[in-house]
């Protein structure tokens, strides 16, 4: 509530006043007066003491690891083992993984650190957002990550966010990811794209599904909603050259997870229409 008092407040200063347990916002001819709970009732922090694990990785690193994998994460908080980001911390690699049970994000990246075995932190789903947050407004180079006692913490110069991390054990996503698909296509990322918005208007609003025509050198898009009459089709071209598959896709997810791939092109790998892409 004060964030968003504050900023539909006017661009200037605000007088800040504390009265017994009651702060007051002072502004022109703004008065405002929020209630507040005594100091000896706010939780505790959770204490990262003697911890496990101390690294650092650059902020501009960090940001962008986040931005490419917190989006598959799970909203559901009654499924506590999907709703979170792993990370993995090898001795030459960093791994972040996310999933939702639909879709699945996972990141690698080569980096040294001095372990002899795997760390795993299990980050909960509210806290990777927020970490997110803060890590791209800090001006820091570098941010510190440490953890112990179940607990982490993420720390910069301007400030220093801690978190339970979730107990659960995560899924084992390196068997989910298919490894035999051999029917690949890549196509402009940005056309695609394109064509993906369109035929998600027009697809039923339940299901947003699209499907996929392949042939050689040739995407068809196709969507209906039996429900209003609708339907559309799109052809763009791509790289292909395997045998014709129909395949069909969630268009708002498809585009959810185009639209965090930092490149100019997108190859899809698929075997089957009743196997995972």
């Amino acid at each position: 509530m004060l964030s968003d008092i504050i900023r539909a407040m006017d661009d200037a200063d605000i007088r800040l006043e504390t009265d017994d347990l009651h702060l007051n916002l002072l502004q022109g001819r703004h008065r405002i007066k929020l209630p507040g709970v005594s100091p000896q009732d706010f939780p505790e922090a959770e204490i990262v003491s003697a911890p496990s694990m101390v690294f650092t990785l650059p902020t501009s690193s960090l940001v962008e690891y986040l931005d490419l994998t917190t989006y598959a994460m799970s909203t559901y908080a009654a499924r506590p083992s999907l709703a979170g980001l792993l990370c993995q911390f090898f001795p030459d690699e960093l791994r972040m993984v996310a999933t939702d049970g639909h879709k699945l994000a996972l990141l690698k990246k080569p980096h040294t650190f001095e372990l002899e075995e795997k760390l795993e932190l299990f980050i909960p789903e509210r806290a990777a957002t927020r970490i997110s947050s803060l890590i791209s407004k800090t001006v820091a180079d570098e941010v510190e990550i440490a953890a112990g006692n179940g607990a982490a913490q993420f720390s910069a110069d301007n400030f220093r966010f801690q978190t339970k991390l979730i107990s659960e054990k995560f899924p084992d996503y390196e068997r989910v990811i298919p490894t035999d698909n051999d029917k690949i296509m890549i196509a402009d990322k940005e056309e695609l794209i394109k064509c993906v918005k369109l035929m998600t208007i027009i697809a039923n609003k339940l299901t947003s599904q699209i499907k996929f025509t392949l042939s050689k050198g040739s995407l068809e898009l196709f969507a209906q909603d039996l429900d209003t009459g609708s339907e559309g089709t799109d052809v763009i071209s791509v790289d292909y050259d395997g045998e014709p598959l129909e395949i069909g896709f969630n268009g708002k997810m498809l585009l959810n997870l185009l639209e965090h791939i930092p490149a100019e092109n997108v190859r899809f790998a698929m075997l089957n229409p009743t196997t995972a892409c």
